[in-house]
């Protein structure tokens, strides 16, 4: 059997979850073929800035995230902004539209 974990957008508490991840994927399913592929926005130029009101930008290196998911394939993008006039996040919702 395989597992495919595809990780994409912003990194956030990558380190927290990272272990959680590790047991509930390899640890629980020694008999799985695990394949880890990861799209994410970052910029070591951003590292202290906030991205939302409860979180910055950590300072993440491209090889701690090669050694910990071991990815066949991972992309690294400078983060977008997608505040576009006239769009406004759902009131009931109110994340930037850059979280949604």
């Amino acid at each position: 059997m395989k597992i495919a974990l595809v990780y994409s957008g912003q990194l956030r508490n990558h380190r927290e979850c990272h272990p959680h991840h590790l047991e509930t994927f390899w640890d629980n399913n020694p008999g799985c073929e695990i394949d880890v592929f990861a799209h994410i926005w970052y910029d070591e130029k951003l590292v202290g800035q906030y991205f939302h009101p409860t979180g910055t930008w950590e300072l993440y290196t491209k090889d701690e995230l090669l050694n910990n998911w071991k990815p066949k394939e991972i992309v690294i993008s400078e983060p977008r902004d997608f505040n576009i006039e006239g769009i406004t996040p759902d009131p009931r919702f109110p994340h930037p539209i850059n979280n949604v």
